[in-house]
């Protein structure tokens, strides 16, 4: 219950945390309604048991990036860890499902073949053209920035290929505003 109710935190810095010996996570970010981002690359969970609410009532949280040593193996107790999570989005577009709050989609995501809720730390997201972290409309115009100059600043080529194409063109554009307004790819 570490950041518990942190109604005004809106980002935190958890890169250097050792967690190997840490088995309860319970109630750890739940009620932070203004965090948009979590960056858990650093956490080993090999011995947590307890994940329940971990990320309830967070519903601005987006991205949640882990690691290889993000694991829910001993995980006996995970209810409602996602409860209210509404805005939380997988690397690969997979997006909040209210059938889905406990620990089953605690994990890096896999697209449609194995749906999560986390972010691969070094993975490029899909969206994310400025490279904050975050999808929103400042990728749009940092997009057509790059479409229109043939140069922007923070321009990630990765991230601004949202149609998945292999080319980053105007249709890219469409389909990352597209994204922004029905939250799915």
């Amino acid at each position: 219950m570490m950041f518990n109710g942190c109604s005004g935190l809106t980002n935190l810095d958890l890169r250097s945390f050792n967690t190997a010996k840490v088995t309860m996570m319970a109630s750890m970010f739940k009620d932070c309604p203004k965090l948009a981002s979590l960056d858990l690359s650093s956490f080993n969970t090999a011995k947590v048991t307890n994940m329940s609410k971990m990320f309830e009532n967070s519903d601005k949280l987006v991205t949640v990036y882990v690691w290889n040593e993000w694991t829910t193996s001993s995980v006996n107790y995970s209810a409602d860890m996602f409860y209210n999570s509404t805005s939380i989005v997988g690397g690969k577009g997979t997006t909040f499902n209210a059938n889905h709050i406990d620990k089953a989609y605690a994990h890096i995501d896999g697209g449609p073949s194995n749906p999560g809720y986390f972010t691969e730390k070094n993975a490029v997201t899909r969206g994310d053209v400025d490279g904050n972290g975050t999808v929103n409309i400042s990728d749009v115009t940092t997009l057509i920035t790059y479409l229109l100059r043939g140069y922007a600043s923070n321009f990630n080529d990765s991230a601004a290929d949202c149609d998945l194409s292999g080319n980053v063109n105007i249709s890219d554009v469409t389909t990352l505003n597209n994204y922004l307004l029905k939250g799915n790819w």
